[in-house]
C-alpha cells in the first residue's frame, strides 16, 4: 500500500471484501495515520454514473492540489505527501459530496 499509493481488492461476491476492505482501512489508519475515504451512493445513482463521478472528481481533485494517488508518493515530492494527499481527500470528499454521495 505505501509503495503504490493504494490498495484494489477484488473478489467474487461474498467472501467478504467490504470486511476485509475497512479492517486494512482501520490497521493503516492506526499504524501509519492514513485517512481513508468510504464513499457510498446515496441518490441511487447507477454504477455507471458513479464511474464516471468517480473520474472527474479524481481529475478536478488532482488539479486542484497537484496529488495524485495513482502514481508512487502522489506525484509529489516525499516531504509534501502527506499534506497534498489529505489537501486531495477534502477535494474528493467535496466534489463527491456535491454529487450526492455520503463520504466518510
Amino acid at each position: 500500500v505505501q509503495k503504490r499509493g493504494g490498495v484494489l481488492l477484488a473478489d467474487v461476491v461474498g467472501l467478504g471484501k467490504t470486511f476485509m476492505a475497512v479492517a486494512l482501512a482501520r490497521i493503516f489508519q492506526d499504524d501509519h495515520g492514513t485517512e481513508t475515504l468510504i464513499i457510498c451512493p446515496k441518490n441511487g445513482q447507477s454504477k455507471d454514473q458513479q464511474a464516471a463521478d468517480q473520474f472527474e472528481c479524481h481529475s478536478w481533485a488532482k488539479n486542484q492540489t497537484g496529488f495524485d494517488p495513482t502514481q508512487p508518493a502522489g506525484g509529489v515530492p516525499p516531504g509534501d505527501a502527506d499534506r497534498s494527499r489529505n489537501n486531495y481527500n477534502r477535494a474528493m470528499s467535496a466534489c463527491l459530496q456535491g454529487r450526492g454521495y455520503q463520504v466518510n
